[in-house]
């Protein structure tokens, strides 16, 4: 089913990039706030025991295609690498887990208007390896390691929708908000794990080709 879902995505992705009047290309970089939602990570959260656990803010970056269709639709392709995780504080030490993503919004429908446009459409985060930090209370790192959690999910589908607004030469601004609808976790021992990656990502870009 997925991989159907996929071929659909890349076939039609395809298709509105030989129908467009014009393609822009472009790269951006930003920050992603995440927020995991669900009751196994407000569980693993709120756990009875010593620490405090927080998200965190990380890096992204990627690149786009703006396929213009006419002035005011578009359909925008993006490709993003996401650093997500969460930060657990106790007795002044602090292990940060970051989570390694690329995310692809294969398939945005934009409305364009006056530099501003508005889009929403399916996202897949592809999961690729988490990796691990920890600072001693003088915030020096006396440990790092990467792994792959055999339980994740290596795909993850939800909705993409945002805003965002470009200069006349090609400087955009924009803000994403990312809405999963599969859990992080395959089932484990026959129980299902409700924990779900969810961002809003804050970016700065330029687009490369777009007319003046």
């Amino acid at each position: 089913m997925k991989s159907a879902f996929l071929s659909f995505l890349f076939i039609v992705t395809f298709y509105e990039f030989a129908c467009a009047q014009r393609v822009a290309l472009g790269f951006r970089i930003g920050a992603a706030y995440n927020m995991y939602r669900g009751s196994d990570w407000i569980a693993f959260r709120d756990f009875e025991g010593e620490g405090v656990t927080s998200t965190k803010i990380g890096p992204a970056a990627g690149i786009f295609v703006n396929s213009m269709l006419s002035e005011f639709f578009w359909i925008k392709t993006d490709f993003m690498y996401i650093n997500r995780g969460f930060i657990h504080t106790v007795d002044h030490i602090r292990l940060q887990q970051n989570e390694h993503y690329i995310d692809a919004y294969p398939l945005s429908p934009t409305f364009h208007f006056r530099g501003f446009q508005f889009f929403a459409g399916p996202s897949i985060s592809a999961f690729f390896f988490n990796s691990y930090q920890k600072y001693d209370s003088d915030a020096e790192k006396v440990k790092t390691d990467r792994r792959r959690d055999p339980h994740r999910r290596l795909l993850e589908f939800g909705l993409m929708t945002g805003i965002e607004y470009e200069t006349d030469f090609g400087l955009n601004f924009g803000l994403r908000y990312v809405h999963p609808f599969t859990s992080m976790y395959n089932r484990i021992n026959d129980i299902s794990i409700h924990w779900y990656n969810q961002s809003l990502i804050l970016s700065a870009g330029f687009s490369i080709g777009r007319d003046k």
